[in-house]
């Protein structure tokens, strides 16, 4: 087994029944390549993956980290690792602090003042 440490970039992969991704990759040959999107998308259904080369309309090549192969076999070349992959954005995303809206600074200072208030009441 190859560590996800030793993966780069433009390697080539053997994807199996029961891998987890740790990369983002694109489907370059393959049968019945089945991935579990839930932990990314929140989708429920196992999505198809079609290779890239693949002539039809509704190719589905990309298989991103954090997805576990339900069924099939096939190579794939990686395209991100690390915190380039799609599955790291989004964390990243939903981790970072974002400033409070105007509206939110409003509702704060009144909450402040209103307990200012009943504090006073209380005494």
């Amino acid at each position: 087994m190859i560590s996800v440490f030793e993966l780069l970039v433009g390697d080539i992969i053997i994807i199996r029944q029961g891998d987890m991704m740790n990369v983002d990759c694109i489907l370059l040959s393959g049968s019945n390549v089945r991935a579990d999107e839930s932990s990314l998308t929140g989708e429920p259904e196992e999505m198809h993956k079609s290779p890239l080369s693949n002539e039809d309309d509704d190719v589905n090549p990309f298989i991103f980290s954090g997805c576990k192969i339900q069924d099939g076999k096939g190579e794939a070349v990686v395209c991100t690792v690390g915190p380039e992959t799609q599955l790291a954005q989004i964390q990243q995303a939903l981790e970072e602090e974002t400033e409070p809206s105007p509206l939110q600074r409003k509702l704060e200072r009144i909450a402040n003042g209103n307990l200012s208030l009943f504090y006073l009441y209380l005494k």
